[in-house]
C-alpha cells in the first residue's frame, strides 16, 4: 500500500484533482442520502398513521369550514358503523393551529371520541406521563415537537386557541405526524374549533371517521359499500394511502439513484483517465518489472490498488465533508424545531464503499492494459 501511495504522489496535482472529482459526487450523495433517510423515517411513521383503516371524510364543503376542511355531524359514525363488514369506527376532529411562541410550528389539535379505542394512538409510546382515559376533558397528550418547542412537560399546562389544558403525557418522538399533534377529547377539540367560529354551534361536529373492517373483509370492497350507503362522504382505502406514500418514496429514491449515477460517471471517468495516463507514463517501469519476473497478477494488483486508494480517499473526504455540512444545516434548522437530515451508519459507510468499489472498477481496464504490456515493446519506447 505504501508503494501505491508513493506512486500516486508522483503526480500530486493530477491525483488531488481526481480525488476532488470523487469528493464532490460523494458530498452530494451524503447530503441527499441524509435527507432521504430523514424522509424515509417520516414515511415509515406516516404509513402506520395513515394506512390503518378506511378514512371517511366530508364529501363536500358547504357553509362553515374548519380551517379549509369540511365537517359533518358525528352521527355519521353511526351510519358508517351500521354498514355490514365494519368492525368498529373512530371519530376525530382535527384543528390546525399555530402556537404563540412557536410561530414556525403548525400543530394539530386531534380530538378523539375517548369512548372508542383508537389503536393508532394507544400504540404510540409515552415518554412521560400517560395516555388519555375515557371521560377525561381538559387534558391533553402532546407530541415531542410541541413539548420541545414550548418547553412543556407532563404535569404542565398548555393553551390551545384559548382553551386551557393540562398536559398528562408527552409522546416519544416518532419522526412523523404524531410529533406535532396535541391529542384531546373531541369535546375539547370542539371548544378549540369554536375559537374560529364563536357564533356557530359545534356541539356534534367531526371531520374524520376511520372505519376498521371485520376479519376477512376486503377493505376496498368495504370502502365501496360505505360510499354507496352513506351519503355526503369521501372514502379512502388503505391501499390508496399506501400508493401515495409509495410514490413519495419512489421520488426520493430516484433522486438518490440519479446522484449516484452522476457520481459514478464523473468519478469513474476521472479515475480511468488518471490511471490510463499513469500506465502510459510508467511503461518502461512496468516493462522492467515484467522482465525481471513480475507476473500479470502482480502488475494488475498494483494498478488496481492505486485506483482503489483514489476512490477510498475521495469517498472518505467526501463523507466527512458531507457529514459536516449536514450537521451545520441541522443546527440551523433546529432553531425552527425542524430536523431536516438524519445521519445513519449506512450514510457514513455506504458512500465510502461505493467510492472504493468505483475506484476498483474504473481502474480495472487500465490495470489490465498495464498487465498485458509486452516487456520488449515497453523497454524499447523512448
Amino acid at each position: 500500500m505504501l508503494y501505491s501511495l508513493k506512486n500516486l504522489w508522483r503526480r500530486k496535482t493530477r491525483t488531488i484533482l481526481t480525488i476532488l472529482g470523487i469528493v464532490i459526487g460523494i458530498i452530494a450523495l451524503t447530503v441527499l442520502g441524509s435527507l432521504a433517510s430523514r424522509m424515509t423515517s417520516q414515511v415509515k411513521g406516516n404509513r402506520s398513521w395513515f394506512v390503518d383503516g378506511i378514512s371517511v371524510t366530508p364529501g363536500s364543503v358547504s357553509g362553515m369550514q374548519t380551517r379549509s376542511r369540511g365537517y359533518f355531524e358525528a352521527s355519521k359514525a353511526v351510519e358508517v358503523e351500521a354498514v355490514p363488514g365494519v368492525r368498529s369506527v373512530n371519530v376525530d376532529l382535527s384543528v390546525p393551529l399555530e402556537l404563540p411562541g412557536a410561530a414556525d410550528l403548525t400543530i394539530v389539535a386531534q380530538g378523539m371520541d375517548l369512548s372508542r379505542t383508537d389503536k393508532r394512538v394507544k400504540n404510540l409510546k409515552i415518554a412521560a406521563g400517560r395516555h388519555l382515559e375515557d371521560g377525561e376533558t381538559g387534558k391533553t397528550v402532546i407530541g415531542s415537537n410541541i413539548s420541545e418547542s414550548l418547553g412543556v412537560e407532563a404535569g404542565g399546562s398548555i393553551k390551545l386557541n384559548g382553551v386551557d389544558l393540562e398536559v398528562v403525557g408527552v409522546l416519544e418522538a416518532t419522526l412523523s405526524v404524531p410529533d406535532r399533534i396535541a391529542f384531546v377529547s373531541i369535546e375539547n377539540a370542539r371548544e378549540i374549533l369554536s375559537g374560529y367560529f364563536p357564533d356557530s354551534r359545534l356541539g356534534t361536529v367531526a371531520n374524520s371517521i376511520r372505519a376498521f373492517p371485520e376479519v376477512g373483509i376486503d377493505p376496498a370492497d368495504l370502502a365501496e359499500t360505505i360510499e354507496g350507503r352513506v351519503s355526503g362522504v369521501n372514502v379512502r382505502t388503505p391501499e390508496e394511502a399506501e400508493k401515495d406514500i409509495a410514490q413519495f418514496t419512489f421520488i426520493f429514491n430516484a433522486i438518490i439513484l440519479g446522484v449516484a449515477l452522476i457520481a459514478l460517471v464523473v468519478g469513474g471517468l476521472s479515475v480511468i483517465n488518471t490511471m490510463v495516463m499513469a500506465v502510459s507514463e510508467r511503461k518502461r517501469e512496468i516493462g522492467v518489472k515484467k522482465a525481471i519476473g513480475a507476473d500479470t497478477s502482480a502488475i494488475l494488483g498494483e494498478i488496481m490498488m492505486e485506483s482503489s486508494l483514489i476512490g477510498f480517499f475521495g469517498g472518505l473526504i467526501g463523507v466527512m465533508t458531507g457529514t459536516a455540512i449536514v450537521l451545520v444545516l441541522n443546527s440551523l434548522s433546529i432553531r425552527n424545531e425542524v430536523t431536516v437530515f438524519t445521519i445513519t451508519p449506512f450514510i457514513v459507510v455506504g458512500p465510502v464503499l461505493f467510492a472504493t468499489v468505483l475506484g476498483i472498477a474504473a481502474g480495472f481496464f487500465p490495470a489490465l492494459r498495464a498487465a498485458r504490456l509486452d516487456p520488449v515493446d515497453a523497454l524499447s519506447e523512448d
